[in-house]
């Protein structure tokens, strides 16, 4: 007979803090592995950032199982077990069936800094979102464009991937939020958003501009750019 899978705040893993310790749960992990492979180097860091042996960062699927939990020590174990955790947090992580980041606290803590946990959690959450677009193995051309030059190639850019045909593949949050856009996407092209011609796009990424160029999107919105082609592609 087949243990109950544990929910996301009723396990511990019982490591130390100082090894980013690890617990993996197998259940139904098979079709989230490769979010769980991206999450993992930016769940540690930001565990590290907290600095709490009290305290956990878990990725939970949308029904609360734990894919992937990181930290809290064996002498909080037991207490954890018997109380509610004195502090929750979680975000969703966009584009994947409803996976939630969660910060969970078994002591007290942190729970006066709150508010600057939850901004880390959301900054994580977004780095994770970044990481799963950019790597998106349907993709052909990755655009990369913010209204602040300086955010153009770290987590916080907006990032959009089409395939060769133009159509989107895949965008993350910050370009969802730049172009006013959500939903199904696969009927979109990039001449739908965006005021420049495909081969342009396709031309500068070949070329492997490293200034930025201007960006016009067909509502008149303007952003730096940098597009980009898969890895292995040019």
């Amino acid at each position: 007979m087949k243990p109950p899978r544990p929910h996301a705040t009723d396990v511990m893993c019982s490591m130390q803090r100082d090894q980013a310790p690890l617990f993996a749960y197998s259940g139904s992990t098979g079709r989230h592995m490769r979010l769980m492979t991206l999450a993992m180097p930016v769940m540690a860091n930001l565990y590290q950032q907290l600095a709490s042996p009290s305290l956990e960062v878990q990725l939970a699927n949308q029904d609360g199982e734990i894919l992937r939990i990181i930290g809290a020590t064996m002498q909080r174990q037991s207490a954890a077990r018997a109380t509610v955790p004195a502090l929750s947090l979680a975000v969703p992580i966009h584009g994947t069936d409803g996976c939630l980041l969660l910060v969970v606290d078994h002591g007290a803590s942190s729970r006066d800094n709150s508010d600057h946990i939850q901004a880390l959690l959301q900054t994580t959450v977004e780095m994770i979102e970044h990481r799963l677009v950019e790597s998106d193995e349907r993709g052909f051309l990755r655009l990369h464009f913010h209204t602040q030059q300086a955010l153009l190639g770290g987590p916080l850019e907006g990032l959009a991937v089409f395939d060769q045909d133009s159509r989107f593949v895949a965008i993350n949050r910050t370009a969802a939020n730049l172009l006013a856009v959500g939903g199904d996407l696969t009927r979109l092209r990039c001449a739908d958003c965006f005021d420049v011609q495909w081969l342009n796009l396709v031309g500068y990424a070949s070329l492997h501009l490293v200034e930025p160029f201007p960006l016009r999107t067909c509502s008149g919105a303007r952003f730096f750019a940098r597009s980009t082609l898969r890895q292995g592609i040019a």
